[in-house]
């Protein structure tokens, strides 16, 4: 047998902040930071297109998976790109660490009280 130790509700709560601005700052930094860079010059509707498209499709295996998934975080992206054109990076970052904090939670307490899993 080994001890295990169970970790408190507030030290999970900090993990979860912690891995939901990680996650958001190495997405927004390639989808909203490189890619935005690399295109400076080209059709606005084009790089949004690119832009939604791409962060959909990497997200083919998230919560939810699948064309839902790609539909919603398609959405998603563009109102990150949004937020980004109008505030900046840092503003996307927080906005995107929001929706995963918000999605985590979200789908914690299926997971935890049903018997759906990821």
């Amino acid at each position: 047998m080994f001890d295990l130790v169970r970790p408190s509700a507030l030290v999970i709560a900090l993990g979860v902040v912690a891995m939901a601005l990680a996650n958001a700052a190495g997405e927004e930094l390639v989808w909203r930071g490189a890619l935005l860079t690399e295109s400076r010059g080209a059709r606005t509707a084009a790089v949004y297109a690119i832009q939604v498209v791409s962060f959909g499709a990497a997200h083919w295996h998230g919560i939810p998976g699948l064309w839902k998934g790609v539909l919603l975080t398609g959405i998603a992206s563009l109102l990150f790109l949004l937020v980004h054109r109008r505030w900046g990076i840092v503003a996307s970052i927080i906005a995107h660490a929001g929706a995963d904090i918000a999605l985590f939670f979200g789908v914690l307490p299926m997971v935890l009280f049903t018997r759906w899993s990821v």
